[in-house]
C-alpha cells in the first residue's frame, strides 16, 4: 500500500508550452499582433514594395504618358494602406484601440507615435487582441536592421548632395 501525504507539493510538467499559441495572421492583414523588429522588418518590406510600384507608375507614366492624377489615384490608397496596417497591429500588441493609428495623420504627432510604437514593449501575453506575436526570426531580424541602414544611407547621400551643391555654388 502506497502512503499519499496530502502535504507534499504536486507534480506537474511546467515547461510544456503546447497550450501556448502565437499570431501567426500573415503580414498584409490588419488584424493579429506584431513584435517591434516585425514591426520594423514590415515597415522595410512594405516601402520597398511600395518604392517598386511608384517606380513602375513612373515608368508606365512616362511611356504611355498618362496624367498624374492616376498615379494618385492609385498610389494614396495603397499607400494607407501600407502605413496603416503595421502600425494597426503594433498598436494591437501594446493593448491600444486602433484608433490611435488617426494620429498618423497629425504632423510632427506621427513622428512620436512611430517611436512609441518601435519602442514600446508589447504585451508578453494574450491580451484583448489576440495571442501574442511569434519571435522574430532570423529573417525578421536581417529585414529590421536594413531599414534603418537605408534611412542612414539615404540621410548621408542627401548631406553629400547638399555639400557638394554647396561647394559648387561657393566656387562658381
Amino acid at each position: 500500500m502506497t502512503h499519499h501525504n496530502p502535504y507534499t507539493t504536486p507534480q506537474a510538467e511546467l515547461d510544456d508550452d503546447e497550450y501556448f499559441e502565437y499570431d501567426t495572421t500573415p503580414f498584409y492583414k490588419p488584424t493579429g499582433r506584431i513584435g517591434r523588429v516585425k514591426f520594423l522588418a514590415h515597415n522595410g518590406i512594405w516601402l520597398m514594395i511600395a518604392f517598386m510600384v511608384l517606380w513602375l507608375l513612373l515608368v508606365c507614366m512616362t511611356a504611355f504618358n498618362l496624367p498624374v492624377m492616376i498615379i494618385l489615384l492609385v498610389g494614396t490608397p495603397f499607400m494607407l494602406y501600407i502605413v496603416l496596417v503595421p502600425m494597426i497591429r503594433r498598436l494591437t500588441d501594446l493593448g491600444r484601440s486602433r484608433l490611435w493609428a488617426v494620429l498618423y495623420f497629425v504632423p510632427y504627432v506621427n513622428m512620436v507615435l512611430f517611436l512609441y510604437l518601435l519602442l514600446a514593449k508589447g504585451d508578453d501575453d494574450v491580451n484583448e487582441f489576440g495571442e501574442p506575436s511569434a519571435p522574430p526570426t532570423v529573417l525578421d531580424m536581417v529585414l529590421a536592421s536594413i531599414l534603418p541602414l537605408v534611412v542612414i544611407i539615404g540621410m548621408s547621400f542627401g548631406g553629400v548632395k547638399q555639400m557638394f551643391t554647396s561647394l559648387m555654388t561657393v566656387l562658381t
